[in-house]
């Protein structure tokens, strides 16, 4: 019986985790949805660049930024009880606390012509509900 529900956590662990998002897998959608499109109609869809960059060769590279979202996550409290006689006296440590930031952001290469050539995560931090940002952004399929 115990080897049953062990191998039950152990499987639904790997379920778990398996169903994950990566930055490889968002970049892989970016490739198939977007390279050989305009540049023009990307930033039209998504919002301007935040960058541009424009090589010898004639090329332009792009960074295409979302506003990032900043979370806030309250501390935790420990508060311990201490009687010494008739005498109580209560302690209260706080614990972590602090915010963190989800965007995504992209480097996007377009040729002379506004093709992208090349589009893959530039900053890609863990998303509201996945490993990856850039994959809740640009993974949902076209409609």
């Amino acid at each position: 019986m115990k080897q049953k529900i062990f191998t039950a956590v152990v499987f639904g662990s790997f379920l778990t985790v398996a169903s994950c998002n990566s930055t490889e897998q968002a970049n892989n959608v970016l490739a198939q949805k977007y390279q050989g499109s305009q540049v023009d109609a990307f930033f039209l869809q998504h919002g301007p660049p935040v960058r541009s960059f424009r090589t010898k060769a004639g090329e332009t590279i792009y960074i295409w930024a979302e506003e990032p979202k900043n979370y806030y996550v309250p501390p935790t409290a420990n508060t311990t009880l201490n009687n010494y006689g008739a005498t109580s006296y209560a302690t209260t440590n706080f614990y972590g606390g602090g915010s963190y930031n989800v965007q995504c952001q992209l480097k996007v290469i377009a040729d002379r012509r506004g093709v992208i050539k090349q589009i893959a995560a530039h900053k890609d931090t863990v998303g509201d509900w996945d490993l990856s940002r850039c994959h809740e952004v640009f993974g949902k399929s076209k409609k």
